[in-house]
């Protein structure tokens, strides 16, 4: 799963799944990349990309609220942004988040626009990216929980509030099937009611 999702907002709700089955290993990889799942035996993968429902090979397990962020610093040295035009005249900070088609297009009163940037500074995880945000480099899009903590910090300040991008889906993906460990998609079953519970749909 990728890293950012798999630190804050995966593995802190799988405590009460171990504790009730206290003789299951539970094997977390993290990281942005794709991987050969068949050849690495993995038995779930979790995505954050939209994927046919299936109940063979695909669950949607949350939808996930994108936002578009930068430091205070940044934007006391360069001004925030008022529409999302505004954005190329800005310096952006691409990440795994922000490299997907839908990262940069907006919404609001039934009109949509799509933004063409190119990033001034990458990196291959969103938690580079959300670090660098932070550091005052740029502007990044990303989402809405994998930079909670930085948001009620202050470290992160939202942009264009009124308009709107589209969620993050994100979906749990069996390589195998039905042939699936019971134990696999039992752990789904847990994160996909663990989050039903606790949306936080609206980030601040």
């Amino acid at each position: 799963m990728p890293t950012s999702f798999g630190i804050r907002d995966v593995i802190p709700r799988l405590a009460a799944f171990a504790e009730r089955h206290p003789n299951l290993h539970l094997q977390i990889q993290l990281g942005d990349r794709r991987q050969d799942l068949v050849r690495d035996a993995v038995d779930v993968a979790i995505r954050l990309v939209r994927l046919p429902d299936s109940t063979a090979t695909a669950k949607l397990i949350a939808t996930i609220p994108r936002v578009v962020v930068a430091s205070p610093d940044y934007l006391a040295r360069r001004g925030a942004p008022e529409t999302p035009e505004d954005l190329i005249r800005h310096r952006i900070v691409g990440g795994t988040a922000a490299a997907v088609p839908a990262a940069w297009k907006f919404r609001k009163d039934g009109e949509e626009r799509d933004i063409k940037l190119e990033p001034h500074f990458s990196t291959d995880e969103n938690e580079g990216a959300i670090a660098a945000a932070a550091a005052g480099i740029g502007v990044t899009s990303t989402s809405g929980w994998a930079c909670r903590r930085e948001l009620e910090s202050g470290a992160l300040v939202r942009l264009l509030r009124d308009w709107t991008l589209a969620g993050i889906p994100v979906h749990a993906y069996f390589p195998m099937g039905r042939a699936t460990r019971a134990a696999a998609r039992a752990v789904i079953d847990h994160l996909t009611a663990a989050f039903e519970r606790e949306p936080n749909a609206e980030p601040i």
